[in-house]
């Protein structure tokens, strides 16, 4: 989790001490949601706190659905993940659309001028030196207290370090052993540069995250994905993987489709040895899949488990 993200747990009271206990869960998301976009400059998801873990382990997201964008370009990756986010919010029943905040942090670039420094002697490996002893410090020598001994390490102060301009009159000693400011062999600039780099298979990655509410995932994923196919050219060497809580149900499908076979016929080779009749065996079977007859009834306690 990267540190421009952070969780914060609601604990609701009672529903008795509600202004109104029949408020709706739907309904009290909505209002918090409306009060949480006064915030500029944020982005805000809804969740449970067992599920938002179980999301995040079974594929790295905290929601209901993930749609990975892969490949190698980040401009172009940022490009078709925003095409892809604009696809969901067309779809209903999506909420929480968001994509992975990849760039924005501010880098300290420092661009060596290879020319002006071989005019005074230097080399690229010799402005890098005095850049990285002044940002990231340099031993100078050791101090001993007993039989301890400690690295004496010197550096900048924090003020100094993140001011342009003091890093700009930063003096570099020469070949002759003259001082030069570090402006006059270097260029430095503050840029935004990437936040994160998420890599999955060897390929770079950026993900599309989504909640759904209101209908069941699987009709959510199956309009989802006609919106992007619509919507969404991909260039070449680019591709979508959907992934989240559809992952768990695709998979749960495929255990169903070969266990549900499995037990009707562990069910029907015993019926056919006890009724003798293979078409009132196969009535059975077929009231049973079609949810038909009369049911038998058990008596049902449910246990909460927090």
């Amino acid at each position: 989790m990267p540190p421009n993200i952070s969780d914060a747990v609601i604990v609701l009271k009672k529903r008795k001490e509600w202004p109104d206990p029949r408020l709706p869960k739907e309904e009290l998301i909505a209002r918090i949601e409306k009060a949480a976009s006064t915030q500029l400059g944020n982005a805000f998801e809804f969740s449970q706190p067992i599920e938002l873990r179980f999301n995040e382990l079974i594929s790295g997201v905290r929601t209901d659905l993930a749609v990975m964008v892969y490949g190698d370009d980040f401009g172009q990756l940022q490009k078709t993940a925003d095409q892809v986010a604009n696809a969901l919010r067309d779809t209903p029943g999506s909420a929480d659309v968001r994509v992975e905040q990849a760039s924005g942090l501010p880098t300290l670039t420092v661009s060596v001028d290879r020319f002006a420094a071989a005019n005074y002697g230097l080399s690229a490996a010799d402005v890098s030196e005095a850049v990285s002893a002044a940002i990231g410090g340099a031993e100078a020598g050791q101090i001993f207290e007993g039989d301890r001994r400690f690295d004496v390490v010197v550096r900048l102060s924090d003020a100094e370090r993140n001011d342009p301009a003091a890093l700009n009159a930063l003096p570099v000693t020469t070949a002759s052993g003259a001082a030069i400011p570090l402006s006059s062999v270097a260029r430095i600039q503050v840029k935004e540069g990437q936040n994160q780099i998420s890599r999955n298979d060897g390929s770079r990655r950026m993900v599309v995250q989504a909640n759904v509410r209101g209908r069941d995932l699987g009709g959510f994923v199956a309009d989802a994905q006609k919106q992007v196919d619509q919507q969404v050219q991909l260039p070449a060497g680019y591709s979508l993987k959907w992934g989240g809580q559809f992952e768990n149900l695709k998979r749960a499908e495929q255990r169903l489709g070969l266990v549900i076979p499995v037990v009707f016929v562990l069910i029907g080779i015993p019926m056919l040895l006890a009724v003798a009749v293979l078409d009132l065996v196969f009535c059975i079977l077929a009231a049973v899949a079609n949810g038909r007859g009369e049911p038998y009834r058990y008596p049902l306690t449910l246990r909460m488990v927090p």
